[in-house]
């Protein structure tokens, strides 16, 4: 089904570059408390620790863009 979500929300999107800390590399996302501001839906909580960090957020990606779409037909 359609979704009630359009351009104007992933235009709020903010992407971020980052580095891990066992990481030299530089890597693009989003962060997921942004992100549940615009797209509540994409963002879930974990039920485990990681990093030291008691549930933390993550976002499903596949609620954003769903596996099998062509990316190339959605712009």
């Amino acid at each position: 089904s359609n979704s009630e979500y359009g351009i104007e929300e992933i235009m709020k999107l903010r992407p971020v570059s980052f580095k891990y800390t066992n990481d030299d590399n530089h890597h693009l996302g989003f962060i997921a408390q942004e992100v549940r501001e615009v797209l509540p839906e994409t963002v879930i909580k974990l039920n485990e620790k990681v990093n030291d960090v008691l549930n933390p957020l993550t976002l499903n990606i596949h609620e954003i863009i769903p596996k099998e779409a062509d990316v190339r037909t959605m712009v």
